[in-house]
């Protein structure tokens, strides 16, 4: 079971499993009416961005448990230091960090502000599989995600008790431009590189568009295509 397998991705399953025609297949729509998505423009300068982020998470109650994902771990340990700055009870999470460290920041996010935890973490995709927690407010995108599924499912982490969340992406085209530089520089196959930079470039489309609502990220997947 996934919430973010594509027709094509579900082809590829059938294939590998040597599942018959005939097998029983459920699917539900990716539509989740709680979810409300949004799109900022992000300021040109490093330091009024993370103004922006930091007034847009501290507009929360205190002890709202929320998500901020960042493209790097440098960006992580950054974002999360002027939360805590600005006394949002804030954790960093990534891959960089010591597997007891990892599972310190997460349990303590997953117990929230009321149980003495964390309200919000700062991470890198690192922070992903695994992760259920209920009542999660938000869940803001400080950098590019790095294809439409993945910012789907890494979304989708916000509001599953069924309330009322917020999906909002701080986005600079600048974004674009260091995501695909990064997957230059890395080790890899070329053609694997070049599948990232187009995946890249699809969010980048859907944002500069304006198509981050729910019927633009339902026409992508493959859902009934409508707006709201």
């Amino acid at each position: 079971a996934t919430a973010t397998a594509t027709r094509a991705c579900e082809a590829d399953v059938r294939k590998l499993l040597k599942l018959k025609p005939s097998c029983f297949t459920l699917r539900s729509s990716f539509n989740r009416p709680n979810l409300k998505y949004s799109v900022v423009r992000k300021a040109a300068d490093a330091p009024t961005a993370m103004a922006q982020l930091v007034a847009y998470v501290t507009h929360w109650p205190e002890g709202t448990s929320g998500i901020v994902y960042c493209l790097s771990r440098n960006d992580a340990e950054t974002t999360s230091a002027a939360l805590r700055a600005a006394n949002v009870s804030a954790g960093c999470y990534h891959a960089g960090m010591g597997d007891a460290d990892r599972r310190s920041v997460q349990n303590s996010w997953q117990r929230g502000a009321r149980e003495r935890g964390l309200a919000v973490v700062c991470a890198t995709i690192a922070m992903g599989m695994g992760i259920d927690k209920a009542d999660v407010r938000f869940v803001a995108h400080f950098s590019l995600s790095k294809s439409i599924e993945g910012y789907y499912q890494e979304s989708g982490r916000a509001g599953r008790d069924g309330l009322e969340s917020e999906c909002i992406i701080f986005y600079a085209p600048r974004d674009f431009a260091r995501l695909v530089g990064m997957s230059r520089f890395k080790k890899g196959r070329a053609k694997a590189k070049e599948a990232e930079a187009r995946a890249a470039a699809a969010v980048a489309r859907l944002l500069l568009c304006t198509l981050v609502d729910r019927g633009g990220v339902r026409l992508h997947r493959g859902g009934r295509a409508g707006r709201r």
